[in-house]
């Protein structure tokens, strides 16, 4: 599977934005506005975004203050972008069918299972169950 995310970034395939339509900052607007307060309302101090993609969207999001923000990705080329281009911001390369996620509050994952056949989706929800996100 990660060759194949690979690919789709490293060749543009989804032509908009390098993760796609989703990812712009215009379709996205009506969630950065909202998750603020979503997160103050519900106590949620720490997250993880994965697939976090390239970053863009969410690094014009407003978040809590002292809000720790994890971001994931497989494609682990697109993470050492991300690490280079925003260094105060966490990253990890990861695959979330089978790689242990990071303890937090709140797993935001975003546009990501669509793209993944039965077995993956099945992997995940597992790998999620057997996590400590709260």
């Amino acid at each position: 599977m990660k060759h194949i995310f690979e690919n789709i970034i490293k060749n543009h395939h989804w032509r908009d934005t390098l993760c796609g339509t989703g990812s712009t900052k215009a379709f996205t607007e009506p969630l950065r506005s909202q998750l603020k307060d979503f997160f103050i309302q519900h106590g949620i101090t720490s997250m993880l975004d994965a697939p976090c993609g390239d970053y863009s969207w969410m690094s014009i999001t407003e978040l809590p203050e002292n809000f720790h923000y994890i971001g994931a990705d497989i494609v682990e080329f697109m993470i050492e972008n991300n690490r280079q281009q925003y260094p105060e911001v966490e990253f990890h390369a990861l695959d979330i069918t089978r790689d242990p996620l990071p303890d937090v509050d709140l797993l935001f994952c975003r546009d990501c299972m669509i793209h993944f056949s039965y077995d993956d989706i099945i992997k995940t929800f597992e790998n999620i169950v057997n996590s400590n996100i709260r």
